[in-house]
């Protein structure tokens, strides 16, 4: 049943209370003029049910009666209630996160764009990346301290020996101050708008980063800007003097800049942007405005001045809360910390190490307490940044605005100041240059060496050749001897026999074998001629075979003769030669050589024995011819059987003593004569020899005694003036580097290294060549002194004419080969020529060290120019403008009031429960108004109705 429907039935029906009865009878509300009684009216106590029903019934909450519904089903009043209860959970919790986001107090961002005519410039501050100009500090004396500051790891850098630098008393802003880069130097050229502006409108400041310039900061009224364009902004050409640079806390070059706000405190370490050298910088100024609500909805502060700063700013709030921290710590602040009338004082360095040890603990247990809000009210300047490469037309401009010559004097004052007191290129220089004079003088002690050293070796060569052919000519004269006595004395004697007797037995064989078968022949058939005639051929024929047997028994003695010469050494005939007597003829007859020639080889005594052989075998056939002949002769017939046979034999005999005869003469008795020819040929070869590899000593020696003679008194001295120069830097520095490398590199000093190259060159050469001729030349000696101390054949003649050694003053005939090359010959190969071994690397280390030390400062020499290299490394131009004279406003705004937050509430209570914000109040004057009441007048007829409901 709905409300409607409710309602219509109460209009027609009400329960009337009737006196004491309980009837009920039904009233026609259409009759409203007929009037009943009332009911009697009771008074009973009001429960929290009743109260509860009647809100059920009544409320705007939907869906909660059907809950309460004493006449429905459980079921359905169960599930009304897991509906309403699953809805009001939903509303409940987008209820409260709608009041968390209320009590997070939301704000909204406007971006808004404002277009002006002008804008305030920002202020612009500019720091080298490096702190200290070398040549300002080693001027001061105070390079040792910032090198041994800025040298060490951690808090150690700081605890120096101050006193040894005199420097217990200084702080790290006078330092900055005496030794930082100057203004005038870095802002080489600069324009403002269409006008000039120069250094002096830029101050010096003190920032995190270290000692800066800013142009506009703290100018009242700021400088505005009312062109956009990087023609209408700040325009800059700098020099970040690189080629000043020593160490210091920053390893990078170039130019760190930040845009800030004019009364802003720059933190140039954190927010700085870098720029680098060699590059045309455009930086484009994007401004915003931001602009922040105060608490609850934000964090931002109008803000009081602090005690340092006239302005509030949040940097300037923490910079003062770490200035009152240090002060109270270490009783002194940094130099980029704020101070009002010189208090906090600035920290000495030796101070600073108390700086260094509380700054962690600032950072962790400090920072946070220092409550430093926001200021509503911020302006930040955006540069956007593009890059264009230094042309070279950007160089020849920078030419033009540059005292060039000045420039250039600093350029080389500062890279000679770094040469000499940079370690990284002192030592590098001071260990050439040292290798350099170490060399040098070991070079020099090296020409008196060699120079004795030639002069020694060279009357070593010389009594070594003279002793050596002094002994060859002894041997010559000897070996002449000798070979004139085979040749005279003995192979004469043999040719002597030759043409006497063996020649003349096969002389005519043919004739003679001949003429003895035609007298046979004629014996035989003139058997009856005249006897005498027949007698006579006889007796011619007997004596001719008499004749041929005598010369062949005179023969074969002579070869006994030759052999038995030979064989003892006795001389055939005895021929005078030059000078000699017939005893030493006698002594010098070489008895080995000639046994040799006679029984060296058993084919030679075969042939010897042979040819006597033969010779026996003809005076025998000669028996049998003239046996044969009688035979003939007395019997008047001959067997030609057997006289072949005899005439055979002979013919044998004969060709083979004639085959054996030319032999002996070419191989045997010949022998003797031919070897010492050969030996003597070898011999004078060998003196050749000697005395070619002699000449080539010579001249090597002559050679390296007019080279070391030549560097002593000419070469050398010219190089010492250099090697002083290089002294005098090295124990002084009284002159720059820039000079020293002018005086080594000139053209006279490049004749200087090629002059000690070229000549140890040759002394390496010739000193190899000189080993390898005296390895020849002990090769040639030994050969020589083998020929004579091994020749046993002279030993008589040595003992007689007591022939010596020089060296050694021994007779050559007590002398024996194998300990005299072990002893003289040796000793002087393995003690001689050992120029190389001294001269080791010396040259080489010294002439490569000039040769490195001379590259160097060519290339020092070349960098010493101001070139576009030099600009690229050193300058940078920065255009700094404005892009739109515009800004962008950046405000907070509340984004969530509370009439937001009731609107939620109600309709997250419209959504899901049917209810609205004053179902809320409902509910409250339900628990207020039940709580306040006890009792209640109840109407018997509504009790009735209910009742009956």
């Amino acid at each position: 049943m709905t409300k409607k429907d409710d309602a219509a039935e109460n209009t027609k029906y009400h329960l009337t209370v009737l006196d004491d009865s309980n009837h009920l009878k039904p009233n026609v509300h259409n009759d409203r003029d007929h009037h009943y009684p009332k009911p009697k009216l009771t008074i009973k106590p009001v429960t929290w049910r009743d109260a509860f029903y009647d809100f059920t019934q009544n409320t705007t909450f939907h869906g909660i009666r059907y809950v309460s519904a004493e006449d429905s089903v459980v079921l359905r009043r169960l599930a009304w209630f897991f509906v309403i209860s699953l809805c009001t959970a939903v509303m409940t919790r987008q209820i409260v996160d709608r009041i968390i986001y209320y009590y997070g107090y939301p704000v909204t961002v406007n971006v808004e764009i404002n277009f002006n005519e002008t804008l305030t410039f920002p202020s612009v501050v500019l720091c080298n990346m490096n702190w200290f100009r070398v040549t300002e500090a080693t001027r001061l004396g105070l390079y040792p301290l910032l090198d041994d500051m800025h040298n060490r790891e951690g808090g150690d850098g700081w605890k120096l020996n101050l006193t040894m630098y005199n420097a217990e008393n200084l702080n790290s802003q006078e330092l900055l101050a005496k030794t930082s880069h100057r203004k005038e130097d870095m802002i080489v050229w600069c324009r403002w708008n269409d006008g000039r502006c120069d250094s002096d409108d830029f101050v010096p400041i003190f920032t995190d980063f270290g000692p800066c310039y800013a142009f506009n900061h703290g100018a009242k009224p700021p400088i505005r800007s009312s062109e956009t364009g990087s023609e209408n902004g700040l325009r800059l050409i700098m020099n970040v003097e690189q080629y000043e640079y020593m160490r210091g806390p920053h390893d990078s070059a170039g130019i760190k800049m930040l845009l800030y706000e004019h009364n802003e405190v720059p933190l140039v370490h954190d927010l700085g942007q870098a720029l680098s050298t060699g590059t045309h910088t455009y930086a484009g100024i994007k401004v915003t405005v931001m602009k922040n609500l105060p608490k609850p909805h934000g964090n931002c502060t109008e803000g009081n001045p602090t005690h340092y700063y006239e302005t509030y700013s949040q940097v300037g709030c923490r910079m003062s809360c770490k200035t009152n921290f240090y002060e109270t710590m270490c009783g002194c602040r940094l130099a980029y910390m704020p101070s009002k009338n010189g208090n906090p004082p600035v920290c000495t360095i030796s101070q600073e190490s108390c700086i260094k040890e509380n700054k962690m603990y600032y950072r962790r247990y400090m920072a946070h307490m220092c409550k430093c809000d926001l200021p509503c009210t911020s302006t930040i300047y955006e540069p956007n940044f593009s890059y264009s490469t230094t042309s070279y037309l950007d160089v020849d401009t920078v030419k033009s605005m540059l005292n060039s010559s000045a420039l250039l004097e600093r350029y080389i004052k500062a890279r000679d100041t770094k040469a000499a007191v940079v370690n990284k290129y002192f030592n590098e220089n001071s260990e050439n240059i040292a290798r350099i004079l170490r060399a040098a003088r070991e070079v020099e002690e090296l020409l008196v060496k060699i120079n004795s050293t030639v002069i020694k070796y060279t009357d070593h060569v010389d009594d070594t050749f003279d002793e050596l052919i002094s002994a060859w000519r002894k041997k010559k004269r000897v070996s002449s001897l000798q070979q004139h006595v085979c040749l005279k004395n003995f192979y004469r004697g043999v040719m002597a026999m030759d043409e006497a007797t063996w020649s003349e037995v096969p002389r005519g064989y043919f004739t003679f074998v001949h003429t003895y078968e035609q007298y046979l022949n004629r014996l035989v058939f003139a058997v009856n001629d005249d006897p005498i005639q027949r007698q006579m051929l006889y007796l011619t024929m007997f004596e001719a075979i008499k004749a041929r047997k005598g010369l062949a028994l005179l023969a074969l003695e002579n070869c006994t003769q030759a052999f038995a010469s030979y064989n003892r050494g006795q001389a055939i005939f005895n021929y005078p030669y030059k000078s000699f007597t017939e005893l030493d003829a006698r002594i010098i007859a070489p008895i080995q050589l000639l046994q040799d020639a006679v029984t060296r080889t058993p084919n030679v005594k075969r042939y010897i024995q042979s040819a006597a052989d033969h010779l026996k075998r003809i005076d025998k056939v000669c028996d049998n011819m003239t046996d044969y002949l009688r035979h003939v002769y007395d019997k008047g017939f001959q067997s030609s059987f057997k006289m072949r046979a005899i005439i055979d034999e002979f013919l044998s005999a004969i060709r083979g003593f004639y085959r054996d005869r030319d032999f002996m003469l070419s191989d045997v008795y010949s022998y003797p004569e031919r070897v010492l020819a050969d030996r003597i040929e070898r011999f004078d070869d060998l003196k050749s020899s000697v005395s070619e590899t002699y000449s080539e000593m010579k001249i090597n020696l002559n050679s390296l005694r007019k080279g070391v003679k030549w560097m002593i008194t000419n070469l050398w001295p010219q190089f010492l003036e250099t090697s002083n120069l290089l002294h005098d830097y090295l124990a002084n520095q009284t002159i720059g580097w820039t000079s020293i490398s002018r005086q080594t590199t000139a053209p006279r000093m490049e004749d200087i290294l090629a002059g000690i190259s070229t000549y140890f060159d040759e002394v390496r050469t010739r000193t190899q060549s000189l080993k390898d001729n005296w390895v020849k030349m002990r090769r040639q000696s030994l050969d020589i002194w083998k020929f004579i101390l091994t020749d046993e054949d002279s030993q008589p003649y040595y003992r007689l004419h007591s022939d010596t050694l020089v060296s050694r003053n021994i007779s050559w005939a007590q002398t024996n080969y194998t300990e005299f090359k072990k002893g003289v010959i040796a000793a002087m190969v393995e003690s001689g020529f050992n120029l190389v071994d001294p001269v080791s690397g010396l040259d080489i280390e010294l002439t490569e060290s000039l040769q490195r030390l001379m590259s160097q400062q060519r290339q020092y020499l070349a960098d010493n120019k101001i070139g576009t290299k030099f600009y690229r490394e050193n300058f940078l131009q920065i255009d700094i403008f404005y892009r739109k004279l515009n800004y962008e406003l950046v405000e907070q705004q509340i984004a969530y009031d509370i009439f937001a937050l009731l609107c939620d509430i109600g309709g997250a209570m419209g959504l899901f429960i049917g209810a609205s914000v004053l179902t809320v109040f409902e509910v409250l004057d339900l628990l207020g108004y039940q709580s306040c009441r006890k009792r209640k007048i109840v109407d018997p007829d509504e009790e009735e109705k209910r009742s009956y409901i």
